[in-house]
């Protein structure tokens, strides 16, 4: 659809989506993003998301993108990343959990976090999983859905 393929150059809508996607967009490694209505769309999906998670989560316990929207120039150099991630299609996070001592790496603390999600969100999600230090999502789309009905006909 053509109307989902503009890409924004507007400075100052610029500077407010970047304010508005700031907590997707982590990394250590620094790309261009260009941005089209349907990464705007999907930008706010994973926002909300996060926004959702954070409010099932027990008092004191916040959760932070570790790592969120990839480009697939970072994508490439993220150690062990795979060829097939969501990462770059504005699909996926990785969970970082946090409380009151700081970072929460304790895995079986990790656990209650992963099956809470699983149930406040397991029908929205296609992909969960849980790290030693993380919990990584992939959220359902028709995107993949699409390509395996491709592959049918």
């Amino acid at each position: 659809v053509a109307f989902m393929d503009k890409i924004w150059k507007d400075r100052i809508f610029l500077n407010a989506l970047r304010e508005e996607l700031a907590p997707l967009l982590v990394s250590k490694h620094k790309d261009i993003i260009y941005l089209t209505d349907k990464d705007i769309t999907k930008g706010r999906r994973l926002l909300f998301t996060l926004q959702t998670i954070n409010n099932i989560l027990p008092a004191g316990v916040k959760c932070k993108v570790g790592s969120g929207k990839r480009t697939l120039g970072i994508n490439a150099k993220i150690p062990n990343s795979s060829a097939t991630s969501q990462h770059p299609f504005w699909e996926a996070l990785d969970l970082h959990f946090y409380d009151a001592q700081g970072r929460i790496l304790d895995k079986p603390r990790l656990r209650a976090f992963y099956e809470l999600i699983i149930y406040a969100l397991g029908d929205e999600i296609q992909q969960i999983i849980l790290y030693s230090t993380f919990i990584h999502i992939g959220l359902a789309t028709s995107r993949r859905k699409v390509s395996l009905l491709r592959k049918v006909k």
